[in-house]
């Protein structure tokens, strides 16, 4: 009886071991299936807090371009108006140049009709002719093609003397620009047919030249000026009063005028 039961118990406790064993493997299992959705849920919300800030402090892509766009625009708009600007200046100060031109060319034409109607007053006195129609436009058509002449040959004496003056121009060059606006001047007033303008301005130029030249301790001895030019030379405006016929604004430097070559043939 005895052996009966004590077979019996071993037996019942060898059964129990699997089931035992199986018990503790599911609960070692729950165990970490438990840790791991731990994990997890901490590794997503870990994730979200990420995410949410990387939301926060990355800018909106669509707002970006927005921003973009509206720069581009507001930089198209600055652009054109000062596109704008630009050329309404300019064309003001193409309009006052016209008003320049047009003011100088009356004045210009003004002097010109009071010296030749000066001169031809005193001619046709002389020579009885003051109410001869016909002799008045012959006379006047010489005198033009006189002054025509002499107004190329001052120029082109003017502008042999003006080289010497660049050439010798070491130690001291100041009005030389002046000298080259003057000369400059005489050949554009030549070129529009003021010629007896055009040599008014060029014996100024001239004499604007031998003072630099003499300043550099050159002798001249030369006179300024010939009998052809001399009938001009007599008439000539006031330095100061010719001097202010010409534009400063657009002068170059003295030591710029060293340089500008100056051309004795005119067409």
């Amino acid at each position: 009886m005895k052996k009966w039961l004590i077979g019996s118990m071993i037996t019942v406790l060898i059964g129990s071991v699997p089931s035992g064993t199986y018990a503790a493997n599911h609960i070692s299992g729950q165990s970490i299936n438990s840790n791991q959705m731990i994990q997890q849920s901490y590794q997503a919300r870990d994730n979200r807090d990420r995410d949410e800030r990387e939301r926060k402090t990355r800018p909106d892509d669509d707002w970006e371009r927005r921003e973009r766009e509206r720069k581009e625009r507001e930089r198209k708009e600055q652009e054109r108006r000062k596109q704008e600007e630009r050329e309404r200046e300019r064309k003001e100060q193409e309009q006052k140049e016209r008003e320049r031109r047009e003011r100088e060319q009356r004045e210009l034409e003004r002097r010109e009709k009071e010296q030749r109607e000066l001169e031809w007053r005193e001619w046709s006195r002389r020579n009885n002719k003051i109410n001869d129609r016909l002799a008045r436009e012959r006379w006047e058509r010489e005198q033009r093609e006189r002054e025509n002449s002499d107004a190329r040959y001052t120029i082109r004496r003017t502008a042999s003397i003006i080289t010497l003056a660049q050439r010798n121009a070491r130690i001291n060059f100041v009005g030389l620009a002046l000298v080259v606006a003057h000369q400059q001047r005489a050949t554009d007033l030549y070129r529009a047919g003021f010629y007896r303008e055009a040599i008014f301005h060029s014996l100024r130029a001239r004499r604007l030249a031998i003072t630099i030249i003499t300043k550099n301790k050159v002798v001249w001895r030369d006179p300024v000026v010939d009998t052809r030019e001399e009938s001009y030379y007599r008439v000539a405006p006031r330095d100061n009063d010719i001097d202010l016929r010409i534009d400063r604004s657009r002068m170059a430097k003295d030591n710029e005028a060293v340089k500008i070559i100056i051309n004795i043939d005119i067409n």
